[in-house]
This record gives C-alpha cells, sequence and structure tokens, in this order.
C-alpha cells in the first residue's frame, strides 16, 4: 500500500469515528444524575454501537475535566446540540454545526451568558502542555468564529460567550483565547 493511501485511510477512519462519537454525544442533554452515564451506556450499547466509539463516549461522560460540559449551570439554562446554523457576518456567509453550546437565561428567559464547545478528537498526550497548546492554535480561528456566530444567534456581547475546545481522547477541556 503506497503511503499516501495509507494516510487517506487512516484519516477515513479517524473522522468516521469522530463523527460517531459526536453523534453519542449530541444525544446527551445534561447529566442531572450519577445514574444518567450507565443508562447512555446501555442505550448505546442495545443500538449496536461499536465498543470503541462507546466507551470513548463514556470516557468523555465520566471524565472528571469534562464535567463543567454535562452539567446544567443554573435552572434557566438551555443546550443546543449538533445545531446546523447558517448566517452572515461581516457581508460573508458563514455555515456550520454547533457541537454544544450551553446558554444561560435570566429570570425573564433573556441570555446572559453562553459558552460554545467543539469536541476534537486529536491524539495526544493530556500532560503534554506543548502538544495542548498546538491543538488550541491549529482550532482557535474556527471555535473564534462560532463564538461570534453564538453571540449573534443569543443577542450577547462576543466578550459573554466563552468558548473551549473539548479534546475528548485526552479527556481535557481548553479555553479559546479570544482573537
Amino acid at each position: 500500500i503506497a503511503a499516501a493511501q495509507l494516510f487517506s485511510l487512516r484519516e477515513a477512519e479517524a473522522v468516521t469515528f469522530g463523527s460517531a462519537v459526536h453523534r453519542l454525544l449530541a444525544q446527551v442533554e445534561w447529566l442531572d444524575r450519577a445514574s444518567d452515564v450507565a443508562k447512555f451506556e446501555a442505550l448505546w450499547r442495545e443500538a449496536g454501537e461499536m465498543d470503541e466509539v462507546v466507551a470513548h463516549a463514556v470516557g468523555c461522560l465520566r471524565a472528571p475535566e469534562l464535567q463543567q460540559v454535562w452539567r446544567r449551570s443554573g435552572v434557566n439554562a438551555d443546550v443546543w446540540r449538533e445545531r446546523t446554523f447558517e448566517c452572515v457576518l461581516d457581508d460573508v456567509w458563514v455555515t456550520g454545526v454547533f457541537d454544544r453550546v450551553g446558554v444561560v437565561r435570566d429570570a425573564a428567559g433573556r441570555a446572559v451568558a453562553a459558552t460554545v464547545w467543539d469536541f476534537k478528537t486529536d491524539h495526544f498526550d493530556a500532560d503534554d502542555a506543548a502538544a495542548l497548546a498546538a491543538a488550541v492554535r491549529r482550532h482557535a480561528a474556527q471555535l473564534n468564529l462560532y463564538r461570534r456566530v453564538a453571540a449573534a444567534f443569543t443577542g450577547l456581547a462576543p466578550e459573554s460567550v466563552a468558548a473551549e475546545l473539548v479534546f475528548a481522547r485526552a479527556g481535557v477541556v481548553a479555553d479559546v483565547p479570544r482573537t
């Protein structure tokens, strides 16, 4: 097998794996009880999902560093999961998919803060600070764009929208600096 073909096959497998993990995680609205993770795991296994994909998704739900992604932040919080969008920003048509956005609302239902979480399945050791920083730099432009789109959709100032990368394989959440 030619090297180019081998790398192409691995890339296709990585995309397929990442898509499958995204699909499962999109089913999770909030984890309100400790038993919720076991219920999702059983549901996914009964549906015939691949063991490696289920194990990875369940690992994301159980990872201590990722709990902020799955916990409701206030009584008036809602979440967007795998939500497609189209809008015009700075006279440019923008199309994308939010993996997960948490929106905190006041008692009147107005958005007061939001967090955009984008799931990545990059391969690196969770303790490798240089690799983490490089991964954040690699994805920062996308997340800063998504931050602006979320601000436009919620009526918030971009400064009120956080953007975080969820590195599912490493079990790490990283803040994306504003640009």
